[in-house]
This record gives structure tokens, sequence and C-alpha cells, in this order.
């Protein structure tokens, strides 16, 4: 019987100031609760999520847990979804995903590197795996439009899909 792994991530406060708050991430992680819960009659406890108040400071070290878990536990005939709701950048040729306790300055050690959830979750049993990351920098520079989405970052998404 196939069992749906749902993880539900909203960043919606940074605690750096040149990374502007995302207060909707939060009710974008609780409408897509009320979705699975409401349309298609999963229980609430069953869905795990991180984010769903706008005051919430999501670290990366949570985030990573969560993924790991999910990992962890998947087998062959669930289905994992993975919901990311928050800023994305690129550093250096690689794309990130922030966190509450993102420093620009230092990717590799406070924020989420793309390839890491895609490494992770290609190493679990799962035999589907959805991914829907609601993520751009577009506010990253204090609420300004100043980045576009460079082509590490548009390459490293169209990584995410592969087999499953």
């Amino acid at each position: 019987m196939q069992k749906l792994l749902r993880i539900l991530i909203g960043i919606p406060k940074y605690r750096q100031p040149d990374i502007s708050d995302l207060p909707f991430c939060a009710k974008d992680v609780v409408a897509l609760r009320n979705v699975l819960v409401e349309n298609l009659g999963i229980a609430q406890d069953e869905i795990q999520c991180l984010g769903t108040d706008q005051s919430a400071e999501i670290i990366r070290t949570n985030v990573l847990r969560t993924i790991k878990y999910a990992s962890d536990v998947a087998q062959e005939e669930n289905i994992l979804l993975f919901y990311f709701s928050g800023h994305g950048f690129s550093s250096e040729k690689e794309a990130y995903l922030a966190t509450f306790d993102t420093e620009r300055d230092l990717p590799k050690d406070t924020a989420i590197p793309i390839h890491t959830i895609r490494e992770q979750f290609a190493t679990n049993k799962a035999r589907i795996k959805l991914f829907i990351l609601d993520s751009c920098f577009s506010g990253i520079h204090a609420g300004k439009n100043a980045d576009l989405m460079t082509k590490e970052f548009e390459h490293s998404l169209e990584t995410l899909i592969s087999e499953g």
C-alpha cells in the first residue's frame, strides 16, 4: 500500500537584515496542509510542518533533520511530498535555500545547498518523489528585485528531476 510522506516547510522570518521576511510562507504551508487534510482526508498529525507561524524561526539544522528523517523512513511503496516556501539564492555557481539563520557571506555553512536535498532523496527508497520549491531570490536584498535567477540556480532545479 502506498503511503504519502508529507514534509511542508515555510521560512517566514530571517535574522539577517539583507534578507527580507516572507510572512506569506507560513500561510502557504498552512494552506497546503489544509488542502491535504480537507481534500485528501490525511490526518493533520501525519504531516510534518515547519514554519506555520509568521514569527517562526526555522533554522538550517531543523530543516536538514526533517529531510534526513524523511529519507530514513521512506520505503519503496511510499510517495514523498516535499514542499519548501522561502528564499533561495546562488553563490559561486551553487544554488541554496535560505533559512532563518542563513548568512549570505557563509552560504556553505548556513544555507541548504539544493544538491544536498537532491543527494539525500536520491538515496532514499521512495519510488515517487514530488518536490515543490516555491523559492526564488527576488527579495533577498531588502525587498528589491536586485537579482535574476542565475543559470546555476535554474540548472540545480532541473537536476532535481530524475527517475521517480
